[in-house]
């Protein structure tokens, strides 16, 4: 059996393999392609100058010069990868992926920027609701990771309409079902033209880390799904025998660095518990 790594697997998979699904005269697709003949989408193609819903079962575009069928080991692999779909991704309590973040002026984030940081990013990130399938075969096409690298990121002073600085303080509210709420209001007496006590200057991060902090999720969610893939393909190949995932979870920070309590819990609805324990 040939060693390979999990990487290098799906890059075969999709790029070599799966793409056969629906060449020739091979079918496989999963469009209205279907059910066409080679001379009606040679005809399709001379009307409309493109290739329309010609799609396989695995997400690829049939190689039609190709009359051959996938290998039995890259049918397995897409099997695996389309089970990602149940996966779901949660973060720890204390889950940070700005720690290394260090702003132009040598300062870091405020408790309230990074958090602030970390609830929109993971809002933003496609890391759930059956997404995980879709990137790791685009990755597998492209033959890349997600990218993950820093970027200098400055703290700059909010103008108002005036061209003045902004001075907002937080107040402390009851909310509509009396809970404890805080607002944010103007901080500025303008009676008296100066800042009411407590009051702190407004200001914004730019560019905003909030892409940062998406790029990491996906990426480390990423690296998790790979895992699942490894564990979930394990004896299930006849002619290869894959290595151990080689992947960084925390590479901003050195694996010196990675501590496991603060990953994203990677589980499949059939499976929480089990594939809870993937991401350390």
């Amino acid at each position: 059996m040939k060693r390979i790594g999990i990487e290098a697997l799906l890059a075969w998979a999709y790029r070599q393999e799966l793409p056969k699904a629906g060449s020739g005269t091979v079918r496989g697709h999963a469009g209205p392609g279907a059910g066409i003949g080679g001379w009606d989408m040679v005809a399709d193609y001379g009307e409309l100058l493109a290739l329309i819903d010609t799609s396989n079962a695995w997400g690829c575009v049939p190689d039609f010069g190709i009359e051959d069928y996938p290998h039995e080991d890259a049918v397995t692999v897409g099997q695996a990868v389309a089970a990602l779909a149940d996966a779901s991704f949660e973060p720890a309590p204390d889950y940070d992926v700005l720690a290394d973040l260090v702003l132009e002026d040598g300062s870091l984030l405020t408790v309230e920027e990074r958090d602030d940081c970390h609830v929109r990013g993971l809002a933003i990130a496609r890391i759930n609701e059956g997404r995980m399938p879709a990137t790791v075969v685009r990755m597998a096409m492209l033959g890349a990771a997600p990218g993950w690298t820093n970027w200098p990121v400055a703290r700059k002073r909010v103008s108002g309409a005036n061209g003045r600085d902004v001075w907002v303080r937080l107040v402390t509210r009851a909310g509509p079902d009396g809970e404890a709420v805080t607002v944010e209001m103007d901080g500025y007496d303008r009676q008296r033209q100066r800042p009411y006590p407590g009051a702190v200057l407004k200001t914004r991060l730019t560019p905003d880390p909030v892409q940062l902090v998406v790029d990491r999720v996906e990426y480390q969610a990423w690296v998790l799904a790979l895992g699942a893939l490894v564990a979930d393909l394990d004896g299930k190949l006849t002619a290869h025998a894959l290595d151990g995932l080689d992947c960084a979870l925390w590479p901003w920070e050195g694996e010196a660095a990675r501590v496991a309590p603060r990953v994203l819990l990677a589980g499949k609805a059939q499976d929480a518990r089990t594939r809870g324990s993937c991401a350390a």
